[in-house]
């Protein structure tokens, strides 16, 4: 059973225990150095209290506790590293950072759990040190975000 199963049949249709899924349906260009903010394309089932506000990320209106798991695909480059981050008011909450792949693509994900108040905003962002612009892929970018409480 995939995760996308899992969590689907934990979808109570309450404020709890909510799931989104949210895509990336078109490449996105990542320039060399600073974060871009990863843009989802196509938005899943939304959660209660959490809005998606593309570049400006995910508001929060309501106390909650979310589990956020994040999953990117770079282009091809074998120079540089790649970097994914999961933040809060940009404090990191979650980050990895990696060496390019030799070969093909570079895939990554990370994830957080994030206790949260209204106001609150998640932003969910991309780096890369290549050295020209590289693609987020489409169809291989996602977040999924799980309402806990």
């Amino acid at each position: 059973m995939s995760s996308n199963q899992i969590f689907s049949n934990l979808n109570t249709g309450t404020k709890y225990h909510q799931i989104a899924t949210y895509n990336l349906l078109v490449n996105q260009p990542v320039t060399t150095g600073p974060n871009s903010a990863i843009l989802y394309t196509e938005l899943g089932s939304t959660i209660q209290g959490l809005v998606y506000g593309g570049a400006g990320g995910f508001v929060v209106n309501e106390p909650m506790v979310l589990i956020v798991h994040i999953t990117v695909a770079f282009g091809v480059s074998a120079v540089g590293q790649r970097g994914i981050i999961i933040q809060t008011f940009s404090v990191e909450e979650a980050k990895q950072c990696i060496d390019s792949a030799s070969v093909g693509g570079t895939c990554m994900s990370s994830g957080a759990i994030l206790s949260l108040a209204p106001g609150d905003i998640i932003s969910l962002v991309a780096n890369q040190n290549s050295g020209g612009d590289l693609d987020l892929l489409a169809n291989f970018t996602r977040a999924q975000i799980f309402r806990l409480i």
